[in-house]
Parts: C-alpha cells; structure tokens; sequence
C-alpha cells in the first residue's frame, strides 16, 4: 500500500457512503412520509358513526325518526345541473328548505353541498351545476337536521335515486 492510498480523503472511500447513505435516504424517506400524511390527513370518521366489534354501525336515530314518519324521497337530475327531489310520505310539515349532501367515499374537501327549496308542496328544486360527481353517497336532511334519508348516487348526472331511512351503505363518511 502506498503512502496516497492510505491518506485518502474520506469522502472518497466507497464504504463510508455505503454505511452512511443507506442510514441517511431512511431518515429522508421517513421524513417525506410524515410530510405527506400530515399535509393531506383522512377524513373519514364522523361523530355520527360508532365501531361495533369489527363493523361500523350508523347511529340510525335520525333514520329511525325519518321512517317513523314515513318518509322517502326520489331524486331526479337532470345533464344540466337541475335536481329535483321529491318528498313523500305521512308527515305533515314539509319543511321549506331541504339539504342534499353529496359525500365523496373518502375526502371530505370533494363533497358537494345543494339547497334545496320548495317548489310545489312535495317537490323540492336546486341548481347543482355541472360537477363530475361520480359515485357518491346521499344524505337528505332538513335544515334543522332532525331526520336523516339516505342513497347512493352509482351513475352521475341523470336517472332517479331512491332515498330512504335505512342505511345504504357501511362507508365512514357522514
């Protein structure tokens, strides 16, 4: 070995890049992954919701209320952006306005909000616009929140959705 070999700088040594990069990309990669879940945390869990076992169960007393009042609604949309929702049922106060959630299955910054007014006596009327809403679930509800109906919306824009007071689906999202 001769004496430029032996003193060669240190950085310059093949093996301590080895033993110091692998150690140094986990700290990186482990610091970008806390960035990325701390920037864009999930939305999933509402207050509305309770975990039975390994299941999530609706905590269903605003649908037990809506169907002891007999209540349901169709919803019908129309390519461009009308929606029509129509309440039936035994009750006998109709409130004026309604609220139709469109909630995305996983991020709560994509739902969709519509107010609903009442046009005729069991119809209800909002412009939505022409949003890419895609397969969402639906929550009806007057203002004041007090009865809850639900469905899913499979196909966008057009056709007719059935809303009633029975649980339509198991996601987490309100």
């Amino acid at each position: 070995m001769t004496m430029s070999e032996h003193n060669r700088a240190w950085w310059r040594e093949p093996m301590v890049w080895l033993i110091a990069g692998l150690p140094a990309s986990a700290v990186v990669a482990g610091l970008a992954t806390v960035m990325i879940a701390s920037h864009k945390a999930d939305s999933l869990v509402s207050a509305d919701y309770s975990k039975q076992g390994m299941t999530v169960d609706q905590n269903s007393a605003r649908y037990d209320l809506a169907k002891t009042l007999g209540l349901s609604a169709a919803m019908t949309m129309t390519p461009d952006g009308e929606a029509r929702v129509e309440l039936t049922g035994n009750s006998e106060v109709r409130p004026d306005r309604l609220k139709l959630t469109f909630v995305h299955p996983t991020l709560a910054d994509q739902d969709v909000l519509a107010e609903f007014t009442r046009a005729e006596s069991d119809i209800y009327v909002a412009r939505i616009g022409d949003r890419e809403l895609g397969r969402r679930q639906l929550i009806l509800e007057p203002e004041d929140g007090v009865w809850r109906l639900a469905g899913i919306l499979e196909h966008g824009w057009g056709g007719t959705v059935a809303l009633t007071s029975g649980n339509t689906d198991s996601s987490t999202h309100p």
